[in-house]
């Protein structure tokens, strides 16, 4: 079942529950998910089923959304709870922000002459190199940045791994970060790195990073990032990119919250219009028929065949033959619906589309293999009455070499196991036997060239 064909019910049930057009835009990637959920669970319910557990799903979102904007996340502490052994001093004391500055600075000035005993007097002339060099950057920034460049030597791509909490508490900083930087050792990097990393290149991002219609914001831009770094500018480029990859680069929980885990939901918020088949196809998706027959209608219409609604003359007449082959299927990004038919491409339309494939409409030997003879009379008799029309007693003024070959008929007139050698006359007597002799298809014989498709190109 097509995503797309909920689009309008879900921004009308997204109204319901917001007014401003970035939550209905939040409610409605919600009301997908939620469908998307619905549909791996249970894929042969009818429509009503999905737009309800669609709109469950919104409206429990819109209410966490509310919840959350009473109560903020951790709940409410008092600022005048005492911390420390001596109980003297209270959280208010040291918060960022009310920190009172002169204390500020007299704790940077202690921590300098700590770090310079710490680390010798080479710290200390790092401190005032980098003091010029950083201009009129703050003395924090430059402690964070002496640290990480000039004590520990730490590359540029390795820092949002290697710099996290521990790293500033092993080095004596823990007091630092925390009174500065809220214990967060993210927002330290970010001030003495600003625009240099993004959130998620980080081991762990900020407390409720990920959380809520921002979140979701944040998520998208994240998978924009990941396609950009691995150069994933088109959907011929989609290859390069699943899963792994994506919790690679921006982790886990973006995907999990925001896009159920899929791969196709996370990329789809960059490729509107992108079908399940032209990624890594998501678990299950192809259970249902109508997934299965939607997916090889596109890779038809990718190579300009349409069958839709065809009868089996119209059908064979596309010269479908020519373009269904199980490679080209499979680097579309059908390879798992031949898994659920043994392998056989013939089994697979058949059942998708029974009323349109012949055992000859396909390159396909299993329907031969049982009773040649018999499928061969079928053809001819279908070639002969349905396809081209021909009135029997004037078979032997059409049918001639150039003819079946032209209509793809090659293949059946060569078979060793038939052993026509390419004769008309053993191809009709085995579909007419005893209406015919071989006389009446004698070489010489002027055959009316009938104006049918060319199979052959």
């Amino acid at each position: 079942m097509d995503l797309e064909k909920f689009d309008r019910k879900l921004r009308i049930l997204a109204r319901r529950y917001a007014s401003t057009r970035i939550e209905i835009e939040d409610l409605e990637q919600m009301g997908r998910i939620s469908i998307w959920k619905a549909m791996e669970q249970k894929p042969h319910e009818p429509e009503k089923y999905y737009i309800k557990a669609a709109e469950y799903g919104m409206s429990g979102y819109a209410r966490r959304e509310r919840t959350q904007k009473r109560s903020p996340g951790g709940g409410i502490i008092s600022l005048d709870l005492p911390i420390g052994e001596d109980g003297i001093n209270t959280i208010q004391d040291i918060l960022p922000g009310v920190y009172p500055e002169t204390l500020k600075e007299e704790l940077l000035e202690l921590l300098v002459q700590a770090l310079r005993k710490e680390f010798g007097h080479g710290f200390w002339r790092a401190i005032q190199k980098n003091r010029v060099r950083r201009g009129r950057s703050s003395l924090q920034t430059v402690i964070t940045r002496t640290v990480i460049e000039d004590i520990e030597h730490i590359p540029p791509d390795r820092i949002p791994v290697e710099v996290g909490y521990d790293f500033f508490k092993d080095r004596k900083l823990g007091r630092f970060l925390w009174v500065f930087y809220e214990n967060s050792p993210f927002a330290a990097v970010q001030d003495a790195y600003r625009g240099q990393f993004l959130p998620w290149q980080f081991n762990r991002v900020p407390n409720g990073y990920w959380e809520g219609r921002t979140g979701l914001r944040r998520a998208i831009t994240a998978v924009n990032w990941s396609c950009e770094k691995r150069g994933v500018m088109t959907k011929k480029d989609l290859k390069k990119i699943g899963y792994n990859e994506l919790v690679e680069d921006i982790g886990s929980r973006p995907v999990m919250l925001h896009f159920n885990d899929s791969p196709f939901l996370a990329l789809q918020t960059q490729f509107p219009n992108l079908k399940p088949w032209e990624v890594n196809t998501p678990r299950r998706w192809f259970d249902p028929l109508d997934n299965q027959r939607e997916g090889v209608l596109a890779f038809l219409g990718s190579k300009g065949v349409s069958i839709l609604g065809m009868d089996p003359e119209e059908t064979y007449e596309t010269g479908i033959r020519k373009v269904a082959v199980k490679s080209a299927m499979s680097d579309y990004g059908l390879r798992a619906l031949f898994t659920r038919y043994d392998g056989s491409m013939y089994r697979l339309f058949t059942t998708l589309f029974p009323e349109q494939i012949l055992p000859w409409t396909l390159k396909a030997k299993e329907p031969w293999r049982k009773d040649p003879f018999s499928v061969a009379a079928d053809a001819a008799r279908w070639l002969i009455e349905d396809y081209l029309e021909i009135p029997v007693g004037d078979i032997p003024d059409y049918v001639g070499v150039d003819l079946l070959w032209r209509v793809g008929f090659s293949g059946i007139l060569t078979q060793r196991t038939l052993g026509f050698n390419s004769s008309p006359y053993a191809f009709v007597d085995n579909a007419y036997p005893g209406i015919f002799s071989p006389s009446d298809f004698r070489k010489w014989r002027q055959v009316i060239r009938l104006d049918v498709k060319d199979q052959r190109r």
